[in-house]
């Protein structure tokens, strides 16, 4: 499968007049495909290019990473499953630290360190309790690593709880940094998920109001992180907002994008609800009516029109790229320069995503009806800023 070379037309029907973001349409040119047949990849979900252009393709079946360098040679395997040194039950971020990759194993909450040979250096557990943070005697727990800095310390997403008579209870969670022998400093505080407007709580439990975009918060590994966010919509014309934070917290850009939502299908709104009712109909935990509760505050808060933004990611640049809601024509994305301005937009068929990303180039995957991945890299040109200035 070859990509289509496309533009802005999946996202201007979905903004209002006088609302248009100002972006070429972007063409594709094939330079690197790894071949799903040839080099036997399943479904892929993520694919990482490292600081000299190596690809890394992550295989979960096997907790296995297939490397390659920027000219598509196979240059090993890291991993496979198992507990041991070097080895992976469920893969977290994965990165690098000047030419030493790091991979983040979040069933076994601890970090292995790769060399350029790609041998295992060490292996660091993840700080189980980096200790009190912030006030009313709240304490971090878990800290998951997702940038290693040049300067020896580490940002990480943890949890805040606090110690009651009723046991541990979650506050929030934060991304902090963490230095060797000092305190665990806050950049960025987020508020617990249950008082969100998009959060429906019914005994105890937590659902998602349907089609709705909680907050999406994805990282690099240089410490810089994004943010996507929409407020639930009322009316069809709405906005998505997207900011973009260095790895200090301090914004580099915090934007608002109009857009003018499609409508949602009834059929669509019918198959959500009746996505809360368990198979075979019979309530494993909760109230025996729990699933008609969630149906009944689902109903009365379901949106009628669709946010177009469902993903963000951070490129290898200073770029950002939003991903929408995949439509009949296609998924498309919206190039951001890094002061948050519109400079391209592509459209790609539905089963191509878009996995890291620069001013330059995308690497994508392409998925056939087996659910069979290729790993393809395209140069990109059309873009209204010049690669070193976007």
């Amino acid at each position: 499968m070859r990509l289509t070379r496309t533009g802005l037309a999946m996202l201007l029907p979905l903004l209002p007049l006088g609302a248009q973001p100002t972006a070429p349409r972007l063409t594709l040119a094939e330079e690197l495909r790894l071949d799903a047949g040839t080099e036997d990849f399943p479904t892929v979900t993520r694919v990482l290019v490292g600081p000299r252009g190596q690809i890394v393709v992550p295989i979960n079946a096997d907790m296995q990473l297939r490397v390659y360098d920027a000219s598509g040679k196979k240059l090993g395997v890291v991993g496979r499953r198992g507990s041991g040194p070097g080895e992976f039950q469920l893969f977290g971020p994965i990165g690098w630290a000047s030419d030493t990759m790091w991979v983040s194993d979040v069933q076994q909450q601890r970090t292995t360190f790769v060399g350029p040979d790609l041998k295992v250096l060490r292996t660091v557990l993840w700080p189980s309790s980096p200790g009190a943070i912030g006030g009313a005697g709240e304490r971090l727990y878990i800290a998951q690593p997702y940038a290693f800095l040049s300067d020896g310390s580490v940002l990480a997403d943890g949890n805040l709880a606090v110690e009651t008579e009723r046991g541990r209870q979650l506050s929030g969670t934060v991304r902090v940094r963490l230095t060797p022998g000092g305190p665990a400093q806050v950049v960025r505080r987020y508020p617990r998920t249950d008082d969100s407007p998009f959060m429906m709580n019914v005994a105890g439990f937590g659902r998602w109001v349907p089609f709705t975009l909680p907050l999406v918060v994805t990282a690099r590994d240089d410490g810089r992180f994004a943010e996507l966010s929409a407020p639930p919509l009322t009316r069809p014309e709405g906005t998505f907002d997207v900011a973009v934070f260095r790895a200090s917290g301090d914004t580099l850009f915090a934007r608002s994008y109009p857009f003018r939502g499609a409508p949602i299908p009834q059929a669509a709104k019918d198959s959500a609800l009746a996505s809360f009712v368990p198979s075979g109909g019979r309530v494993l935990e909760g109230p025996a009516d729990l699933p008609q509760r969630f149906q009944a505050i689902a109903r009365e808060r379901m949106p009628a029109w669709y946010t177009p933004a469902e993903a963000v990611l951070l490129g290898l640049d200073l770029t950002t790229w939003v991903g929408m809601r995949p439509m009949a024509e296609g998924r498309s994305y919206l190039v951001l320069d890094r002061r948050g301005e519109p400079v391209g937009s592509l459209v790609v068929p539905r089963t191509t995503r878009v996995r890291q990303a620069s001013a330059t180039h995308v690497w994508v995957t392409e998925t056939d009806a087996d659910g069979l991945s290729s790993v393809v890299r395209y140069r990109i040109s059309g873009l209204s800023c010049r690669p070193a200035a976007c």
